[in-house]
C-alpha cells in the first residue's frame, strides 16, 4: 500500500470517529478560557496578591515603598543611598520574585567590574577574603538581604 492511500485512511478514520470529540472539544474551549479570564480578573482585584513586576525599596527610616513596573540593574545602580531594594527568599536562601532577578542581574554587573572584582585572580578560591567580605558589604549597600542569602550571594559571584 501506497503512503499516500495510507494517510487517507487514517484522516477518513479519524474525521468519522472524530467528529462528536472535536465538538465537545470546541465547546469545552471557551469556558476554560473563560475560567482562566475569570482567573486574571480575580488576581487583578485582590490588593494582597502581588504582582511579580513589584519591588519593595527600603529608606533609612525603615519605611518600605512599593514600586511598580520593570527596573533593570542599571536602576539598581542609580538608587539613591539611604534606598535599599528588599529581597525576599526561599528555604534554600535563593532569592525569589523580580527583586531577586534584579539582584542576579546587578551582581553580574557587579562582577563585570574590575574596581570591584580585581581580574588578577583566575580562581574564586585564590581571592581574599577581605575582598569577598567588601562584595558582600557593597550589595548590601543595594539590596536588603536575609542573613540566609549570603552564600549565595558569593556562589552567585563566582559563577559570573
Amino acid at each position: 500500500m501506497s503512503r499516500g492511500k495510507q494517510f487517507r485512511d487514517v484522516e477518513f478514520k479519524q474525521s468519522q470517529v472524530g467528529s462528536s470529540s472535536a465538538q465537545s472539544m470546541r465547546s469545552q474551549q471557551p469556558q476554560q478560557h473563560e475560567s482562566e479570564s475569570q482567573h486574571e480578573f480575580q488576581s487583578q482585584q485582590h490588593p494582597g496578591q502581588e504582582v511579580m513586576d513589584d519591588l519593595h525599596i527600603q529608606d533609612e527610616q525603615g519605611r518600605v515603598r512599593l514600586t511598580r513596573g520593570s527596573s533593570r540593574a542599571r536602576d539598581v545602580w542609580q538608587l539613591r543611598e539611604d534606598e535599599k531594594i528588599v529581597v525576599e527568599c526561599n528555604e534554600l536562601g535563593q532569592p525569589i520574585k523580580w527583586a531577586g532577578s534584579l539582584l542576579s542581574s546587578f551582581l553580574g554587573s557587579v562582577a563585570r567590574r574590575g574596581q570591584l572584582c580585581p581580574l588578577n585572580y583566575h580562581k574564586w578560591n585564590d581571592m581574599l577574603p577581605s575582598y569577598k567580605v567588601e562584595l558582600l558589604k557593597f550589595v548590601q549597600k543595594k539590596f536588603v538581604l536575609p542573613p540566609k542569602s549570603h552564600d549565595w550571594v558569593l556562589k552567585s559571584l563566582n559563577r559570573k
